[in-house]
């Protein structure tokens, strides 16, 4: 029954016969090795065309969509990383086999008569592919391939009278939008994908032609016919064994240079347990945060893949120049037509030379300015600061999803923009960063130290407390704040001076330095205060900084002296803020003092999110911060909206406790000021105004107040 099926699929259509020509099809053995690369590069594209197929059926074009498409294939998709990671490298190997296989036409002298046509196609195989990969960039839509994207297609306005409309008709707009996406997606599938195949069927039989053709000159030429084998099994062999080296050098990228942790990796399961790191963050093709539309957003990673490096370089060199359009699209599209012209070169003295040289030079070239631009990134700062905190957004999009259960319906980049620790020091670096730095020490030395654990490779699970130092610094450093040593460091003659403090700022020889230098020494030398004083006013400083909201009045039922004091805070401490003169300028809780910021509650969220709010309401000798939220939400004159707010001074108190850990799966809880202190008028600025006098029933209740000692400060 078997043999009569395949009898009938044979008299129908002729498939068998065709196998056993193909197979018994004479090959040069000289021109074996050069064979390859076609077959190469056809594997290549099945993987290409698998794979993206696949891809295809998960992925939704739109600026609310691709990305989310992406990361569900990154990281939720069983094996998505793996798919992802051989589609993208698979491309990026099909675009060096080209270049491969047109630089061995050339040195092999197999690009002249009658190859011509042959040679041609390998190099609008070779743009082909280029084109699959610049199209394909922009589709996973995160900042990098966004950007990347976004200033290659700039350099079309360069062409004069029709470049700004090349340039929409590319993006459908006046920017990259949902519209682009579409175009780029219908490019990269209909016209790049399925064009290059129709190239390489093309290329096989004008290939299959001119080798006849070849052989047809020998023997009419009367020359020794030269060695042959037949494609099966010789040439097919050798193939096949091509073909596997090939994906060994996939899967030797996908894998980050170790194929063994392939197998380790594999299967990736759903990303539901915060314990078990899935393979998509650590394997397959990167996949940063998402693309930024926004006219503010920096492209400070943009760069282009390996292949357009050297452009890349060359163009850097000419960039804002007047004859740009010349230099930039005249000069190399006549270097690339040189290549087009080769067969017709070789036809005249010394042409073949020329040709080798030629190519010699131009990869050379190339190499050296592809070279160039690594070297520059290398020791570009700015870059690999900005690198450093696309991997950070990346990580930390992926530490949020892990413990929501998935991407939110609003989509990824508003889950980033609504995350403290990503926007914290974002807004501390445009509001705050002018003036304040954040570093733990402005010594030269100590910051150039830690600068190198900026761009040091981030490991998954490490606290992170990012460094924002300034270069003249105005204003007190908030790198510890408000933390008991920070609090200590006013205390000190020395440190209060320094740049780390009241240095720079107005309040250098204001009334606080003063007291430090003249009145404090006294109280240190009583025998009464001392050092033991002055330890309990630090501490109970430290512990308002813990607190949610100020502490309520509760009766002072041993005490002869006070009728009141704060819940928490016994007779003795109080006098101590008092002995120390502290309440002669300051205000603390019912101690009503004169002018000085008030002490109530002094450090803690509510009161720092008020001091950002409107210093002036606290510093009578403020010389230079603005107010940031004076008044109501929604005001022309905030310069901070209250969710900023909010994020900024989440991130100044828990940035030192928070992690970009995937694995402990543990964050402090958002404790952002509370809603009466947002919402607060003029007249209830002042914490005595605020305090919450308590009801019989909650004088005893001191476990309503939330202290911590100074053991548990940051």
């Amino acid at each position: 029954m078997i043999k009569t099926f395949f009898n009938w699929l044979e008299d129908r259509t002729g498939i068998w016969t065709l196998c056993q020509k193909i197979g018994n099809r004479p090959i040069p053995v000289r021109l074996m090795s050069m064979k390859t690369w076609p077959a190469i590069m056809f594997f290549l594209l099945f993987i290409q065309l698998m794979t993206g197929f696949i891809l295809w059926l998960h992925y939704s074009p739109s600026t609310q969509t691709s990305y989310e498409s992406v990361f569900y294939v990154q990281y939720y998709l069983w094996g998505g990383w793996l798919l992802r990671g051989i589609h993208h490298y698979s491309a990026q190997l099909l675009v060096a086999s080209a270049i491969f296989y047109i630089i061995y036409q050339i040195f092999r002298n197999m690009y002249r008569s009658p190859r011509e046509v042959v040679f041609w196609l390998s190099l609008i195989m070779f743009f082909w592919a280029l084109g699959a990969c610049l199209t394909g960039d922009l589709l996973s839509w995160d900042q990098n391939s966004y950007g990347a994207t976004q200033v290659r297609i700039k350099y079309l306005t360069q062409i004069p009278f029709i470049g700004q409309y090349l340039y929409d008709l590319v993006t459908a707009g006046h920017t990259a939008n949902s519209h682009t996406l579409t175009r780029f997606t219908a490019l990269h599938i209909g016209v790049f994908g399925g064009g290059f195949l129709v190239l390489m069927l093309i290329h096989a039989v004008c290939d299959t032609r001119a080798e006849k053709r070849s052989l047809l000159n020998t023997a009419t030429c009367g020359q020794k016919t030269p060695p042959t084998v037949r494609w099966w099994a010789s040439q097919a062999m050798l193939n096949a064994v091509s073909c596997c080296i090939m994906m060994f050098f996939i899967l030797y990228l996908v894998s980050h240079g170790n194929p063994a942790n392939l197998v380790k990796a594999f299967p990736c399961e759903k990303m539901t347990d915060p314990q078990n790191l899935s393979a998509g963050l650590q394997y397959g093709a990167k996949l940063g945060p998402p693309a930024d539309t926004s006219p503010s957003t920096s492209f400070g990673t943009a760069r282009p893949e390996w292949v357009f490096r050297g452009l890349y370089q060359y163009t850097l060199n000419f960039a804002g120049k007047a004859s740009e359009f010349v230099l930039i699209f005249i000069i190399p599209s006549c270097a690339l037509l040189i290549f087009f012209l080769m067969p017709f070169i070789a036809k005249i003295k010394f042409g073949h030379l020329f040709n080798v040289l030629y190519i010699i030079v131009f990869c050379a070239i190339q190499i050296m300015l592809a070279n160039t631009s690594y070297k520059n990134d290398t020791a570009d700062k700015n870059y690999l600061e900005a690198q450093r905190q696309e991997r950070e957004e990346a990580l930390r999009l992926y530490q949020l999803t892990v413990r929501r259960g998935g991407l939110a319906p609003e989509g990824a980049l508003n889950m980033l923009q609504s995350d403290w620790l990503t926007q914290g020091p974002k807004l501390f670096a445009k509001h705050c960063a002018a003036c304040h730095p954040f570093s733990p020490s402005l010594d030269n030395s100590t910051v150039k130290a830690e600068e190198k654990e900026i761009h040091s490779p981030i490991i998954i699970g490490e606290a992170h407390r990012k460094i924002i130092p300034v270069e003249e610094p105005l204003a007190p450093n908030l790198y510890h704040y408000p933390s008991r040593q920070w609090i200590a460091g006013f205390f000190d003659s020395k440190k209060i001076t320094s740049a780390e403090y009241f240095g720079n700022t107005a309040l250098k020889d204001g009334s606080m330095v003063d007291y430090v230098k003249t009145s404090l020494r006294d109280h240190l030398e009583d025998e009464f205060l001392g050092e033991k004083g002055l330890n309990i006013i630090i501490d109970t400083l430290y512990s308002e900084t813990q607190l949610s909201e100020p502490r309520p009045m509760v009766a002072a039922e041993d005490s002869e002296e006070f009728e009141k004091l704060p819940q928490g805070i016994d007779e003795e401490t109080m006098f101590m803020f008092i002995d120390f003169g502290c309440t002669e300028c300051h205000s603390f809780y019912d101690q009503k003092g004169g002018g000085a910021p008030d002490l109530t509650a002094y450090g803690s969220r509510n009161w720092t999110w008020r001091v950002i709010a409107d210093p002036t309401k606290f510093y009578a000798q403020n010389d230079r911060m603005l107010a940031y939220h004076p008044e109501s939400e929604g005001s022309d004159k905030n310069l901070m909206t209250q969710k900023e707010m909010d994020m900024l001074v989440k991130w100044l108190f828990d940035a030192g406790t928070g992690t970009f850990s995937v694995s402990s799966g543990t964050e402090r809880e958002n404790t952002s000021a509370p809603e009466n202190v947002k919402e607060s008028s003029p007249e209830t600025e002042n914490a005595q105004e605020t305090v919450t006098e308590s009801s019989p029933e909650t004088e005893n209740a001191p476990e309503t107040v939330t202290e911590s000692s100074p053991e548990t400060e940051n």
